[in-house]
């Protein structure tokens, strides 16, 4: 079974720029580019999805207006719903929610 708990940090800011778009910690850069991508930061009461994730920079969708340098934040891992990430990234094939089997060309619908 999966625990989201598995999957998250919780640090505190090192940087926030862009807006309040863009957080840069070092934390981030002890998983793979993307890995973050997808999932979400949340701070207090909110949470905003990640747009990105290039090394020790993060991108969010929107920002959280009182989010400032020392705020302690929790980011959490990213699905792309894909069958491969569920396998290789979570090992959750079984809650997999995507339907990869389903043929383009389908002869109920011609």
């Amino acid at each position: 079974m999966i625990v989201e708990a598995d999957y998250t940090i919780e640090f505190e800011l090192s940087y926030i720029g862009g807006g309040g778009l863009t957080i840069v910690d070092p934390i981030l850069e002890e998983q793979i580019d993307d890995h973050y991508t997808l999932g979400y930061l949340s701070f207090g009461i909110y949470k905003r999805m990640i747009t990105s994730h290039v090394g020790n920079t993060i991108t969010l969708r929107y920002p959280i207006a009182s989010l400032i340098k020392g705020s302690t934040v929790t980011v959490c891992a990213g699905c792309d719903g894909s069958r491969d990430t569920c396998i290789s990234k979570f090992d959750n094939l079984d809650n997999n929610l995507s339907f990869p089997d389903i043929p383009l060309d389908n002869p109920s619908t011609w």
